[in-house]
């Protein structure tokens, strides 16, 4: 095992342990997933970065989900969250769940975590307007998106609500236990691309893509939730996957609030930022934190200290800041 896995495995097992509050300002509090998480994983690589290269202490804080983060950051419970990045726009629009507008700002971008729309092979799905009077889980009740995903894939389709057999998953194992039993047809899936368990019943022929027309994107992007897009997997992701799929995703982001003092902010954009590589050693998908992502259809507003940083290194464009304009 190398010397950072055993330093990370160090330095979890001691955040777990102990929280420790806001004390100075050299001090920050970074809210994260559950423990175990991909995102409690990056948050403690993300510690690590920022205490030897920000000269900060960070309490690494276990949350819960990203919508929970957001409402930890509204209540000035945390300084910082990494969570996805259509909690971000709903707390920054002060859309429902939120009452309110979450003062947050963006910091920087990582991977996007995808949703996948999966079909039963046999049960005749070959477009959208064939999920008609088939069962297709539309909701998840910790991951509110999947609900306004589906719903605008379905529009496109030419479909309503009760043209199909409605269901919900409280996990997504329920998902994969229903293609082994044939008892669900497709699903809106929050899943990684190669996601093992989606491999596997890919592998066995049992599921597919439900593959979107060019046309049928066209039509859908509009109507995504705010920090919502579209991606292109490849051929071959997945075994027996015989062409690019088109699935929707989220970008994880770094959000602060936006009242945190410009300096604390720019160091730790710093730390991030110009230590890539070396935050990949902590989780591979930290390779992914770089400035191009970063940049890359920012979801809410930049904090000034992240601002500041990107123009330093020459990286802000003309193109980037018309794009926030845009936005907001």
């Amino acid at each position: 095992m190398s010397n950072k896995l055993l330093k990370l495995f160090a330095v979890t097992a001691a955040c777990a342990a102990m929280a420790v509050p806001v004390m100075a300002q050299d001090s920050v509090r970074l809210g994260t997933s559950g423990s175990g998480s991909v995102f409690y994983t990056l948050g403690v690589g993300l510690s690590q970065l920022i205490t030897e290269y920000g000269d900060m202490n960070v309490s690494v804080e276990s949350v819960g989900g990203s919508h929970a983060n957001v409402f930890a950051m509204m209540n000035d419970q945390v300084d910082f969250a990494i969570i996805n990045a259509a909690a971000a726009a709903d707390g920054r629009l002060g859309n429902p769940p939120f009452p309110q507008s979450v003062n947050l700002c963006l910091v920087a971008q990582g991977q996007p975590t995808l949703r996948q729309v999966l079909v039963r092979k046999g049960a005749g799905i070959q477009t959208i307007a064939d999920l008609a009077g088939k069962t297709w889980i539309t909701t998840m009740p910790a991951n509110p998106d999947i609900a306004m995903l589906s719903a605008a894939v379905a529009e496109v389709g030419g479909l309503s609500q009760g043209d199909w057999q409605d269901v919900s998953m409280a996990e997504s194992i329920e998902a994969i236990n229903g293609f082994e039993g044939g008892t669900i047809d497709a699903v809106t899936l929050p899943a990684s691309a190669g996601a093992p368990n989606v491999a596997q019943l890919m592998d066995a022929g049992t599921i597919d893509f439900l593959y979107l027309t060019p046309e049928d994107v066209a039509a859908i992007e509009p109507k995504l939730p705010r920090g919502v897009s579209v991606y292109t997997l490849p051929a071959e992701t997945y075994p027996n996957q015989a062409q690019p799929a088109q699935v929707f995703g989220m970008r994880t982001i770094l959000a602060a609030n936006c009242d945190l003092p410009e300096d604390i902010v720019y160091r730790v954009t710093q730390s991030l930022l110009d230590h890539v590589q070396e935050f990949a050693g902590y989780h591979p998908t930290g390779a992914e934190w770089n400035a191009d992502n970063t940049l890359d259809r920012p979801p809410v507003p930049f904090h000034p200290g992240t601002a500041k940083y990107l123009i330093e290194k020459g990286l802000w464009s003309a193109e980037a800041q018309a794009a926030l304009e845009a936005s907001f």
